[in-house]
């Protein structure tokens, strides 16, 4: 399972944790070192989600990668980095094909500054 956006690769080891193959994918190289030095087991590249470098049927490019009835989860801090709300990233998620399961925001924890938002969705 590709994690897009992994960060420092929390959420890619906590998947591995699971039992969930998965591995990281960051736009960021300073996100990706890091990640690669905290888990070493675990595989990072650099690139965007954009597009993914992952065969088809393994936003546009999740509904090309993601099997039919495969779920695909966005965690992202709301209005952070590229400035989209959750309204925009779901518009580009129906857009693209996908149905919306779920979605939570909640208000920065512990040492956050920004909300937090996280969308379920399918690809039908």
């Amino acid at each position: 399972m590709a994690d897009p956006g992994s960060g420092p690769g929390g959420v890619t080891a906590l998947l591995h944790e699971l039992g969930v193959p998965a591995f990281g994918i960051d736009l960021s190289p300073e996100m990706v070192a890091p990640a690669r030095e905290a888990h070493p087991q675990l595989r990072f590249h650099t690139g965007s989600m954009m597009s993914l470098n992952v065969p088809s049927a393994s936003l546009a490019e999740f509904h090309r990668t993601l099997r039919p009835g495969a779920p695909a989860l966005l965690a992202f801090q709301t209005r952070h980095y590229y400035w989209r709300t959750a309204g925009q990233v779901i518009a580009l998620l129906v857009e693209a094909g996908l149905a919306l399961t779920a979605t939570v925001c909640r208000e920065p924890m512990g040492g956050e500054s920004r909300a937090g938002t996280f969308i379920l969705a399918r690809r039908p």
